[in-house]
């Protein structure tokens, strides 16, 4: 019984004793856990370089290549420079170039009077001469045509200048021109419009054969209407005031 109880006892001590040495060695295995972590918490310094792929969402900066469809400003019409052209400027030139600028010395002209200037024509009127655009050829006969139709073909006023045949509607049919007297026999036709008085009669006149004897071949010009003498339908009569 003895041996026995001393063999409890000697286990009972030494389990004791045992325990003492593992309780002493567990703070070195904590420690040892302690110090562990330090060696992990250098690994969580990995994880930020992941993030450096947040930066690849910078090609967002692509999209300023929308200023591609600046070639849009290409199809501007420049073409609109082409209205620009305004032939209406040819028309009035044709009238009052005598007003300005360079007159070639063989133009063909028209002649509108200018009223009240105390000039010899009508009731104190003036002759004006106005070109129209045109030379004198060598054919007399041509050149006749062309001032005579441009003539009664002209507007009523021209500025302040006044076209009294413009009440008459007559083109020239033809002309027969004898070189060596100067003769020339203009045969017209188309509506002829008497006027009302005098001063216009007179008017009218002056600005016919002025227009007429312009070209120095022409020494005399004897005009038809019809059958009947222009100059004779342009007697003033005592009816006509």
């Amino acid at each position: 019984m003895k041996t026995s109880k001393h063999y409890q006892y000697f286990i009972i001590t030494a389990l004791f004793i045992f325990s003492l040495l593992s309780s002493s060695c567990s703070p070195r295995l904590e420690s040892e856990r302690i110090t562990e972590p330090p060696a992990s918490t250098e690994k969580p310094l990995a994880s930020p370089i992941v993030s450096i792929h947040t930066f690849t969402p910078t090609a967002t900066h692509t999209p300023t290549q929308t200023v591609s469809p600046s070639p849009t400003f290409t199809p501007v019409p420049t073409h609109t420079t082409t209205p620009s052209a305004t032939p209406s400027h040819t028309p009035t030139d044709t009238l009052t170039p005598t007003m300005s600028g360079y007159i070639p010395s063989n133009s063909i002209f028209i002649y509108f009077i200018h009223p009240n200037t105390g000039g010899p024509v009508g009731c104190g009127d003036s002759l004006v001469p106005l070109t129209i655009g045109h030379t004198r050829s060598d054919d007399v006969i041509q050149d006749l045509t062309i001032a005579l139709n441009a003539l009664f073909s002209a507007g009523q006023y021209s500025g302040a200048l006044i076209n009294v045949t413009y009440i008459s509607n007559l083109h020239v049919d033809n002309i027969d021109f004898d070189k060596y007297s100067g003769v020339a026999g203009i045969y017209m036709s188309g509506s002829f419009t008497k006027p009302d008085n005098n001063c216009d009669k007179s008017r009218y006149r002056a600005q016919v054969w002025s227009t007429a004897k312009q070209f120095p071949e022409v020494k005399r010009a004897v005009i038809f209407v019809g059958n009947k003498l222009l100059g004779d339908l342009l007697v003033a009569s005592s009816k006509d005031k």
